[in-house]
């Protein structure tokens, strides 16, 4: 980040506690959710190849 935006993210904490607090709220949310997206990539990763394909047409 360029020190102007951190700048301005410091003054929106400092005299808006509030937002910060929501933002804070949101970037935690946006962390869990890209770590979620990661995670079920993962999965499709491994169920894509064809020993796991064959075994999940037989489960259906």
């Amino acid at each position: 980040m360029d020190d102007d935006l951190i700048g301005r993210i410091q003054v929106v904490k400092n005299d808006y506690p509030v937002v910060a607090a929501v933002l804070d709220m949101l970037r935690q949310r946006i962390e869990k959710l890209e770590l979620e997206n990661y995670q079920l990539q993962r999965r499709i990763e491994v169920t894509e190849t064809p020993t796991a394909r064959r075994r999940l047409d037989e489960e259906w």
